[in-house]
């Protein structure tokens, strides 16, 4: 695997439907190495203990070895965390709307 770039950002509070909501999806690249803690990494305080990754993946109940699919994978937080209960015997699909991929820079 191929590291192309590593962002990370703070939450940061947004207009949505006429209110406010946090957001940690506003991430920018950092150069050098950065340092991987047990929730998340350096200078990232997207809050992991808010989405529950554990709750997540004991609800999929998805095991080692197994073959899944990421619908709406969008940056990719779910399939990293699938990829990692399930192994290099298994696999696992990420999908993304034509829409979202186009602002995908190539």
């Amino acid at each position: 695997m191929k590291v192309i770039s590593v962002n990370v950002g703070l939450p940061r509070e947004v207009a949505s439907n006429g209110g406010r909501v946090t957001t940690g999806i506003f991430k920018s690249p950092v150069s050098g190495s950065v340092p991987v803690r047990r929730l998340n990494l350096d200078g990232d305080r997207q809050a992991d203990a808010r989405r529950q990754p554990a709750k997540m993946l004991a609800f999929t109940g998805v095991k080692t070895g197994m073959k899944v699919l990421d619908m709406e994978a969008s940056a990719g937080y779910s399939t990293e965390l699938l990829a990692r209960v399930i192994g290099p015997r298994g696999a696992v699909y990420a999908q993304e709307s034509a829409q979202v991929m186009e602002r995908v820079p190539d």
